[in-house]
C-alpha cells in the first residue's frame, strides 16, 4: 500500500484556554494534529509520522483512526516522553504559554493535577543535531510509507526536517511542505535553511521568522521571498502578521498577496498548523500554488470557529468548499 500524504511532526497532550469557553484539558494536539485534520478536510489518505513515549494516551490512535488518519507511522518509544503542551488566550487573542495555574484559577476553572509540575520553558535544542528525543528519526519510518507522494513537515528542530525532507526525496516524493520551527528562523542558521530548502516544494514561514533571518540586511519582504526561493525552493508562503500571505514563486518570479478569509475567530490555537496542512492537502489536488493557500486560508478559519485539533470535523461538510468558492474572489496579483 502507497499512503499518499505523510505529515510529519510531533503529538501533543494539549491543555487550552480558549478566549471564551471552558478549558480543554489533556485532548489529542501539537502542531501535527492541527495540520493533518486541516490536510484531511480535503484529502481522504493522510498518515502520522511522529515519536511519542510510552505514557501517551494509546487509546488516542484510535480516536485517530476514526478520524481517517492512519497511525502506522507513530513509533512509541520504551521510555516517558514529555509530552503536555499549554496556552490560554485572553479576549485580546493575547497567547500566554505560562504559570498555567494562575491562568486556570483566574478564569474560575479548577486546575488539572497532571501540570502540577508543567513548565513552558524548554531545554535549549541544537538545530545542527538530533537532540530532541521526540522528533521523528529516518529510523522510524516504515517500509510502506516510502514511495509516497506528498510530505509534509510541521516544526520540528531543522537537522530533523533536513533529513527527512532528505530521505523522502531519495525515495520519490515529489512533494515536500516544510513548516519552519521558529527557533532555527536566525541568521546564523542561514546555511542550513538553504540546505533544508534545497528541493523542497513550499516553504511556509511568518512575516516575523523571515524578517529577523534578513534583518540588516533588507527591509523589503518580497526580496527576502525571492532569497529564500533562490534556495532552489519552488514556492514561498509568507504568512503575514496583519493577516493573508505574501506568495513568490521562483520559476516565473511571479507575485501574489491573498487576503486571509474574513473570519471571527473563537480560538486561534493550532490555525497557523491547519493553514500548513492545508496548503499541502490544496496543492496535491490541484498544483496550483494560489488555490493552495486560498486552501489553507479556508482550513485556518474553519480551525478557529472552535477549540482542538478535532473540531474541523464537526463542521457541516459542504462549509469548506462555500468558503473556498468565497475566497476565489479576493486574490490580489501584484
Amino acid at each position: 500500500m502507497k499512503h499518499t500524504l505523510i505529515y510529519a511532526g510531533e503529538l501533543k497532550q494539549h491543555y487550552i484556554i480558549p478566549p471564551s469557553g471552558i478549558p480543554h484539558s489533556n485532548v489529542p494536539g501539537g502542531d501535527l494534529l492541527y495540520a493533518a485534520t486541516g490536510g484531511k478536510l480535503w484529502v481522504d489518505s493522510i498518515t502520522l509520522l511522529a515519536r511519542v513515549g510510552e505514557n501517551y494516551p494509546s487509546e488516542w490512535f484510535s480516536d485517530f483512526a476514526k478520524l481517517g488518519l492512519n497511525s502506522s507511522g507513530i513509533r512509541v518509544m520504551p521510555q516517558y516522553i514529555e509530552s503536555k503542551t499549554f496556552e490560554s488566550y485572553d479576549q485580546h487573542l493575547v497567547k500566554n504559554i505560562k504559570n498555567p495555574a494562575s491562568s486556570y484559577l483566574n478564569n474560575g476553572y479548577g486546575f488539572p493535577k497532571e501540570l502540577l509540575n508543567y513548565s513552558s520553558d524548554k531545554e535549549i535544542t541544537d538545530q545542527k543535531k538530533l537532540s530532541n528525543i521526540n522528533s521523528p528519526r529516518i529510523s522510524d519510518i516504515p517500509e510502506e510509507l516510502l514511495g509516497a507522494k506528498v510530505l509534509h513537515l510541521s516544526p520540528l528542530e531543522l537537522m530533523s526536517q533536513t533529513q527527512l525532507a532528505s530521505f523522502f526525496q531519495q525515495n520519490n516524493t515529489t512533494i515536500i511542505t516544510v513548516d519552519p520551527h521558529p527557533d532555527y528562523m536566525e541568521q546564523r542558521y542561514l546555511p542550513e535553511i538553504k540546505n533544508l530548502l534545497n528541493g523542497i516544494t513550499i516553504f511556509t514561514p511568518t512575516e516575523s521568522q523571515v524578517r529577523k533571518v534578513f534583518w540588516g540586511s533588507t527591509n523589503d519582504l518580497w526580496e527576502m521571498a525571492e532569497r529564500i526561493s533562490g534556495y532552489e525552493c519552488e514556492f514561498v508562503v509568507i504568512k503575514l502578521e496583519k493577516g493573508g500571505q505574501a506568495v513568490f514563486e521562483r520559476a516565473t518570479k511571479n507575485k501574489w498577496q491573498i487576503p486571509a478569509y474574513p473570519s471571527n475567530i473563537k480560538d486561534p490555537s493550532g490555525c497557523s498548523a491547519a493553514f500548513a496542512g492545508g496548503v499541502t492537502a490544496g496543492f496535491y489536488l490541484t498544483f496550483d500554488i494560489v488555490e493552495a493557500v486560498l486552501y489553507g486560508n479556508v482550513t485556518s478559519s474553519i480551525c478557529s470557529d472552535g477549540t482542538g485539533a478535532a473540531y474541523i470535523f464537526e463542521t457541516l461538510p459542504d462549509l469548506a468548499r462555500s468558503r473556498l468558492k468565497l475566497h476565489r474572489e479576493q486574490i490580489k496579483r501584484i
